[in-house]
Parts: structure tokens; C-alpha cells; sequence
């Protein structure tokens, strides 16, 4: 591959909270290590001098993207992008170029990198089905997700990529004794926003009922939280953390996960990190979906309010619990999510281009 494989985005993966951007950053990352790769993405509002390189907190040492070159498409609003972009896509064109759509807004410029002579891959996100057949491949995290793609286009190429994690740089976090219950996610997508109005609702005033004084602090963080959203949970005595430049430290600081997203059908992320970080997660079967994990020996899976608030009253009352199901969470991430697993999927991904 003689040109860097070009990866645009909406907007530079750094700092990595919230699903789609950590999965981003980290397929930057291990591309990098196999195929120099240029990173176009977009800033909304004044400029910025700040590289992404500087909002890692430690997710990757500098010199780990070495083989990366980032470049800010700069615009003052989302409307007007478009010819930023189409030129910046014009000047890169060569026949044969892989290019790498991550994102939904991404797609407005499909059919004018095809007519450029790219040859597309698509990080699934929900991909229209107009572009399904006319990508030259579609990554998908789970065979779920794929068999749900085949159903729409029979004629759409796919490759599933599961979801992985960075185990090393959570795995420290397993010293740490927590003592909050946490959730992280994107505060701007609705499945995430349905599931905290739903446990705020009815399974913390469950929660508050059964342990009174003895009631950990909640803690729900995540990027770009509405005023209404955030009210509501300050309303409940959440404590808010919107827009952290790393997960880390309150990672460190729960002593349990949970994750009550109902809806959206997409394999968390933060399940995966939480693992990783020794911690226990309490979620929902649709949150697990696409993940190979035992209920109640990798993780706690509840679709009612009294057993979602019971499995966290088990783990709240239970250190020694929390300590095995945590081992147990972080064993079962090396074992088949941790990154180094995905290097030769990627080989595989790339062979196959270089074939073409």
C-alpha cells in the first residue's frame, strides 16, 4: 500500500469516551502499526492548534501513533464542511486508495470518494442500505450484526471486527478499590439516555430503599449531556460528569459498572473496559449482545427493575464477590478481547485490498 490508507471521521477520536470513539482510536491505532494512515476530521467553531495527539491522557504514548498524521478540516458550522472535504478527498485521490468511513455524517461523501477512484471500507454504524453493495467492504463487530447486514444486502461484503480493548492500561486500575457505582457512555445518544431515565426511575429509588446510609455515590459521565438530562439527574442526586478528559480515574474510583441500556443494538464498549479495569458490570441483555460472557460469572445481565437494583445490592453488600466476578471479567477480556487478538483480523483486511 504505497499511499496512507486515509480514516475520516467526524471528529478526532481524542480524549476516547464513549463507544464509537474509543473503537476508532484504537483501529487507528493498530492500522498504524501495519499501514502509514492520515486521519482527516472536523472541528466545529473557532480553530484549534491543539493536535489530538495532546488529549490522550495516556491511552497511547506519543511515539505509538508515529505512523499517524492528523488533519483538521476547518470550518465554522457542520454545513459547511462539504467542500473542505471534497477538495481534501480531490487532492488525495489515486486509483486504488483505501479509504475508511467511520461515523454516520461520513456517508454524504460515499458516492463522490467512489467516483474518485477510493476503495471504501465502512466501520459499521448503522450504514444506509444504499451504500451496503457499493462499499468494498463493511466491518462489523458481532456475527449478529453481520447476519442483520446480510438480510438487508445479500450482495454486501463483510468483515467482522469485534469490539477489543487495551487491557494493560485498565488492568492497573485492578489494584484500586472502588467505591461508587458508575456509568460512562455518550450522553447525546438516546438508547444510553432512555436507560439512565429508566434506572433513575426505578431502580435507584430501589437501590436507596435497601441500603439507606449505606448507599454508594452514583456517577454517571459521558460526553455532550442536554441541560434537560442533566437537571433530571442532579434532581436524583447523580453526580454529573460531562465531558471528562479520561475515563480512568473514574473507573478507578466505581466499585461497580452499570450499564442499563435497553435498546440500540450495539456490543458496549464500556462493558469491555470495565472488565478489564477488574470491575463488576450490571447491565442488560441487549448491552451484551455480540459478546461471548456468562451472566453472573463475567458479568450481571437483568431486564426487570427489581433484578437489576438486586444484583447490585448482591454486589454492593459482597466485596469478596466483587473481587472474584471481577478476576473472572478481566480473564475473560485477554482472553478474547484484548487488542492483541484483532492485529491478525486486520492483516487479513488489508491483504485482501492489497490483492485488488
Amino acid at each position: 500500500m504505497s499511499e496512507p490508507l486515509l480514516f475520516i471521521t467526524e471528529e478526532a477520536p481524542f480524549p476516547p469516551v464513549g463507544g464509537r470513539r474509543i473503537r476508532e482510536a484504537l483501529f487507528i491505532k493498530l492500522l498504524s502499526e501495519k499501514v502509514p494512515v492520515e486521519v482527516l476530521y472536523f472541528r466545529k467553531g473557532n480553530p484549534t492548534q491543539e493536535m489530538p495527539v495532546a488529549s490522550l491522557r495516556g491511552l497511547f504514548a506519543p511515539s505509538e501513533l508515529a505512523n499517524v498524521t492528523f488533519t483538521q478540516i476547518r470550518s465554522p458550522s457542520f454545513l459547511m464542511w462539504g467542500q473542505p472535504l471534497i477538495q481534501a478527498l480531490k487532492q488525495r485521490a489515486a486509483p486504488g486508495r483505501l479509504i475508511w468511513f467511520s461515523g454516520p455524517k461520513m456517508y454524504d461523501y460515499f458516492f463522490r470518494a467512489r467516483a474518485m477512484g477510493y476503495k471504501i471500507v465502512c466501520d459499521d454504524d448503522g450504514v444506509p442500505r444504499k451504500y451496503l453493495s457499493g462499499a468494498d467492504l463493511i466491518v462489523v463487530p458481532t456475527e449478529a450484526e453481520a447476519g442483520r447486514v446480510r438480510k438487508i444486502s445479500r450482495e454486501a461484503r463483510l468483515q467482522v471486527i469485534p469490539n477489543f480493548v487495551d487491557t494493560p492500561y485498565f488492568e492497573k486500575l485492578c489494584t484500586h478499590q472502588g467505591q461508587s457505582l458508575l456509568f460512562s457512555g455518550s450522553l447525546d445518544y438516546e438508547p444510553n439516555i432512555k436507560g439512565l431515565y429508566w434506572f433513575v426511575e426505578e431502580i435507584l429509588p430501589r437501590l436507596r430503599a435497601a441500603l439507606r446510609e449505606k448507599m454508594p455515590r452514583v456517577v454517571v459521565a459521558g460526553n455532550n449531556p442536554s441541560p434537560a438530562l442533566n437537571d433530571h439527574l442532579r434532581s436524583h442526586a447523580v453526580d454529573v460528569r460531562a465531558n471528562p478528559s479520561s475515563m480512568l480515574d473514574l473507573i478507578g474510583e466505581a466499585a461497580i459498572v452499570f450499564i442499563p441500556v435497553r435498546e440500540g443494538g450495539r456490543t458496549q464498549i464500556k462493558i469491555l473496559q470495565a472488565m478489564a479495569s477488574g470491575r463488576c458490570v450490571v447491565t442488560t441483555g441487549n448491552a451484551t449482545e455480540g459478546l461471548a460472557l456468562t451472566p453472573t460469572y463475567d458479568v450481571f445481565v437483568s431486564d426487570q427493575p427489581d433484578s437489576f437494583a438486586s444484583d447490585i445490592l448482591r454486589l454492593v453488600t459482597n466485596p469478596d464477590l466483587r473481587k472474584e466476578v471481577g478476576n473472572h471479567a478481566l480473564k475473560t477480556v485477554k482472553d478474547r478481547y484484548d487488542w492483541t487478538c484483532i492485529g491478525p483480523l486486520l492483516d487479513q483486511l488489508l491483504k485482501g485490498f492489497q490483492r485488488t
